[in-house]
């Protein structure tokens, strides 16, 4: 939305080659931001290492990082890409970055005469500049879609708060210098400052605000769910009922509140200041229950300080301590993880202080500690899951401000030193391909059976109704599973099956699948079995009894008329030592064979994959009488294989590797599917350019120790290696 006098200005680049955003100014210099393939991603930003930052980057919703620079304002987008919007002509940015609810990103620059100004990038590249200079401040946005400057030097440049509209209106506020802020759900801004504590409603324009008398108000401020606001004062915690009524809850020996977050439990949250520990006082934590103080010990030493907490995802409170008075290195950082109950539990790591802690949506939390000592200063950065392990991610010279984490759960930081944007995400991607799907199956293969294996099966690598069962068969047999042309067996997988030295072959399929020579190249090699029927289906149950002859408590069920929902069924089934059984989705009613089937092996429970729209009621039904059925379905194929899986892997340990293979074609994921069941790996479907955020969700969840992304650029992206959000 166009506020201020718009302009032209973005400068966007991607991995091969510019990218120029249509109806803007050309790009002045190239930047390559690579896929990420690692834990630690670095991208190096335009303009001088050296270059003042006063911010650190910020995310928005539509999962692009933005980071303010002196020359302007930078976005990596979600597939990668890194766009400059400079700044006009003789300013230069300072600060205050934010994201507004529409994706627009606003900063405060400067002129040559030191004036102050607010400008705006819109999702659509346009700059916006103001031409009226405004207060020295910083700029937050509201949950209504306003953007507010909150004036830190009071009335200077003419008012200490100024409220940005969706509509465009600029509205002027007098107010005091502004140290604290938090807003109502309906955006109503609360602040406060100096012996103040005010508040501005949607609707209000005038240049009047309500306020409150209330002695040093200092930094924190919160909004519980009755809608009483909450700040620290000088030697105690203040708070504001809905009636506007004022109540104090002295500190115990005057200590002064140095932050202030609402826990997971409703009640505020507060620690003391650190500065009384030369006077013999350990800092405390306190939470306000029924309208008295509770102090929560830390078990730390007099001299010990404490930073500002937070709540992460899992309803902990988060905060680092450190001690004074030690030589640099030698005292360990304490992270400190608060329940609601009021247990603490340490975590120690090497350094001086913590620069950046901050939660991730998964319950993980995210840490660099640094040693200040040396020059440059020393940095270590790591992870700590929910269950309290900790991952060291990198370990570097410097120091990195800020830490924010983007829809795909990575970690963003930024480091003045190199002029770096560092991108965390706690576990290694890698890609699995070779030059086409056959080679793919042998690269594939070679990662769970590096050596020998007793059975290798052969499925077509050109049609996958008959390889769709053959994953759980594989893994039961102990081998992988390989991919052939229809009449030639590709050298690359003829060489591989010598090397794996199976004493026997599987061939998925009949002749106009895997054709009477290519068996007969095979059994060159090893004993040939051929398992096939007059369809798909019959294949299907061919492989089944083959496999599973003897019985199978649960049996994975779905339909054959296309490949994604089996696929990461087949995986899911092979893990659990269950077999993948394929039906005719359309059909009315279940058919006889199925059943019989169903019933030789002593079914006591039917997994059914996929919605109605591809499995039947009707067919959902038979196989009810037969044994009791779960569906498990998604609205896609994306959500369909986040159900498979975390049925199939509930209650499994962290750590976990993952694999992804595209959910557009098959053969990829065909030999994965088998590799899959084997390692006990869950297998995801992704998008061609992107990972599905249900899929990005569930491996965050689990604490995935790796991902393995099954196939080349071509099938996948270097956005899906870089797990990139869609």
């Amino acid at each position: 939305m166009k506020r201020f006098g718009a302009r032209a200005g973005a400068v966007a680049v991607a991995a091969a080659a510019a990218v120029f955003v249509t109806g803007l100014a050309a790009p002045s210099e190239a930047v390559t931001a690579a896929p990420s393939t690692a834990a630690d991603h670095a991208i190096a930003l335009p303009g001088a290492p050296t270059s003042f930052r006063t911010t650190g980057p910020v995310a928005d919703a539509s999962g692009d990082v933005w980071m303010l620079v002196t020359t302007g304002v930078e976005e990596v987008r979600a597939d990668g890409t890194l766009v400059s919007f400079p700044t006009t002509a003789g300013r230069v940015a300072q600060g205050g970055l934010t994201v507004d609810t529409a994706g627009d990103a606003w900063y405060i620059d400067t002129d040559n005469h030191g004036a102050w100004y607010v400008s705006e990038v819109t999702p659509a590249g346009a700059v916006h500049d103001n031409p009226t200079p405004v207060a020295i401040g910083t700029l937050v946005s509201g949950p209504d879609g306003t953007v507010w400057l909150l004036g830190t030097m009071g009335g200077t440049f003419g008012g200490g708060i100024m409220r940005y509209s969706p509509s465009g209106a600029i509205t002027q506020f007098s107010s005091p210098q502004v140290v604290s802020h938090a807003f109502l759900p309906d955006g109503t801004l609360w602040f406060g400052g100096g012996s103040t504590v005010g508040w501005i409603t949607p609707t209000q324009t005038s240049t009047v605000v309500g306020s409150v008398s209330a002695p040093g108000v200092n930094s924190g401020m919160v909004v519980d769910a009755g809608g009483t606001v909450w700040f620290g004062e000088t030697g105690a915690i203040g708070a504001v009922a809905p009636d506007h009524s004022v109540s104090s809850y002295p500190v115990p020996g005057g200590k002064t509140p140095t932050s202030l977050v609402l826990g997971s439990d409703g009640d505020p949250w507060f620690t003391d200041t650190g500065s009384a520990g030369a006077a013999g006082t350990a800092p405390l934590e306190y939470t306000v229950r029924s309208g008295a103080l509770t102090p929560v010990s830390f078990g730390l030493g007099n001299d010990a300080t404490v930073d500002e907490p937070l709540v992460g995802p899992d309803g902990r409170l988060w905060l680092s301590a450190h001690e004074q008075g030690q030589t640099s290195g030698t005292s360990p950082v304490d992270l400190l993880r608060i329940a609601t109950d009021g247990t603490v539990t340490r975590t120690s790591e090497a350094g001086d202080y913590a620069l950046m802690l901050s939660t991730s949506p998964s319950g993980t939390v995210w840490f660099q500690t640094a040693n200040f000592g040396p020059t440059p200063a020393s940095q270590l950065t790591g992870v700590i899951a929910a269950d309290g392990s900790m991952q060291t991610l990198a370990s570097q010279s410097g120091q990195e401000f800020g830490a924010v984490f983007d829809t795909a759960g990575r970690a963003w930081g930024y480091d003045p030193s190199t002029n770096t944007l560092h991108e965390y995400w706690p576990v290694a991607t890698t890609r699995v391909s070779a030059s086409d799907r056959f080679a793919t199956s042998v690269a594939v293969a070679q990662r769970e059976y590096p050596n020998t294996a007793p059975t290798v099966v052969v499925a077509s690598g050109m049609n996958f109704p008959d390889g769709l069962s053959a994953g759980p068969v594989a893994a039961a047999d102990g081998g992988p599973l390989l991919l052939t042309g229809p009449t030639a067996l590709p050298q690359a997988v003829s060489a591989e099956i010598s090397h794996l030295a199976p004493t026997r072959i599987l061939v998925i399929g009949g002749p106009a699948a895997v054709s009477d020579d290519v068996v007969a190249q095979l059994n060159a090699i090893a004993p040939v079995t051929r398992l096939s029927g007059a369809d798909r289906y019959a294949t299907s149950r061919a492989l089944v009894s083959s496999a599973f002859g003897s019985g199978a408590a649960t049996v994975y069920v779905a339909t054959g008329a296309n490949f994604p929902d089996a696929l990461s069924a087949g995986g899911a089934a092979g893990s659990q030592g269950a077999p993948l059984l394929l039906v005719d989705g359309t059909a009315s009613t279940l058919d006889d064979a199925t059943a019989q089937l169903l019933q030789s092996l002593h079914v006591q429970h039917i997994e059914l994959v996929g919605g109605t729209s591809v499995v039947s009621p009707g067919v959902a039904a038979g196989l009810g009488a037969i044994a009791p059925v779960a569906r498990l379905a998604g609205a896609d194929r994306y959500s369909t294989a986040v159900a498979v899986n975390q049925q199939a892997y509930a209650g499994a340990p962290a750590g976990a590797s993952v694999l992804i293979a595209t959910g557009s074609s098959f053969p990829d994921a065909l030999s994965a599917s088998a590799w899959a069941a084997a390692a006990k790996s869950p297998l995801y479907v992704a998008a061609p350019g992107c990972v599905p955020q249900p899929v990005l969700g569930a491996i965050g969840t689990m604490q995935a120790g790796g991902v393995s992304v099954v196939g080349g650029p071509s099938a996948l992206s270097d956005g899906v290696l870089r797990l990139t959000s869609c």
